[in-house]
């Protein structure tokens, strides 16, 4: 596997760090990428940092204000994958 992507020179990038499962996180990025590739078929959205492990439910209770979502961990990994699959060489 390469340690290394290198992205067209032209086009539009998208970036995230850290949704930690945050499924309502991630679908916002989601549909901004789709709605970008429509307009600009040379969108590369590139997902960096932890998908998985969302607030356990001591987190949640102690800690709403940070952490007042459900663990959508697997669900945001069989997305990703069907990214990967649909939009092949633009999520990476």
């Amino acid at each position: 596997m390469k340690r290394h992507l290198v992205l067209p020179a032209r086009g539009v990038l998208i970036v995230n760090t850290d949704v930690h499962g945050n499924l309502a996180d991630f679908a916002r990025v989601e549909a901004i990428f789709h709605q970008t590739r429509e307009a600009e078929p040379e969108t590369h959205w590139v997902i960096l940092g932890d998908v998985v492990h969302a607030p356990d439910d001591v987190a949640r209770r102690t800690t709403p204000a940070l952490y007042d979502y459900p663990d959508g961990s697997m669900e945001i990994v069989d997305r990703i994958r069907a990214l990967s699959t649909e939009h092949a060489g633009h999520v990476h």
